[in-house]
């Protein structure tokens, strides 16, 4: 399947409209609904999980040892401590995707950035995940273009968040 040009503007659209939506959600919200995401793919008898352990080694041409342990590393990135910790390592503090910190001087607070565009290649089917994870961190609606060696995880990845989250998951379109 290929998205056509009108799907991707009307995709591109929608998002942009999201995009105050996304800015003012509590980064708490975002934790929560990631973490809750992780224990689904994490979880050996989650259908999430066993239906990939189905599709991506013949998809990706991966072996089942080698997507599995993927799974794993997308089930741990998202949980909810090392996310906070991941922002506190690049950001320097949680507060500061939330408003005004002091840094010596100055005040800070990072801003998103608005709308972002994933252009995924390759067949390791994580990339997908990372592009979502930081641009719900980042509060930036985001559109991704799947690579054609992987077109599944990512779309099946964003459906396990709308479960999770509904509202979150609209910040996100996967073509």
């Amino acid at each position: 399947y290929s998205a056509s040009r009108e799907e991707v503007l009307a995709s591109a659209r929608a998002l942009k409209e999201r995009r105050e939506t996304a800015h003012r959600r509590p980064l708490r919200t975002v934790f929560e609904a990631l973490d809750r995401v992780g224990q689904l793919w994490g979880e050996e008898s989650s259908p999430w999980r066993r239906e990939a352990l189905e599709v991506l080694p013949a998809l990706t041409r991966q072996s089942r040892q080698m997507v599995q342990h993927e799974l794993d590393m997308v089930s741990q990135l998202l949980w909810r401590k090392k996310l906070e910790q991941c922002v506190v390592r690049e950001l320097g503090s949680l507060n500061i995707l939330e408003g005004w910190v002091e840094a010596g001087d100055l005040m800070l607070h990072r801003q998103p950035r608005g709308l972002i565009l994933h252009n995924l290649a390759g067949n390791a089917f994580i990339l997908s995940a990372l592009s979502v994870l930081f641009s719900l961190l980042s509060k930036n609606p985001a559109l991704l273009k799947l690579s054609h060696d992987d077109p599944y995880f990512g779309v099946r990845f964003v459906d396990s968040l709308a479960q999770v989250d509904a509202g979150l998951a609209q910040d996100l379109a996967v073509l």
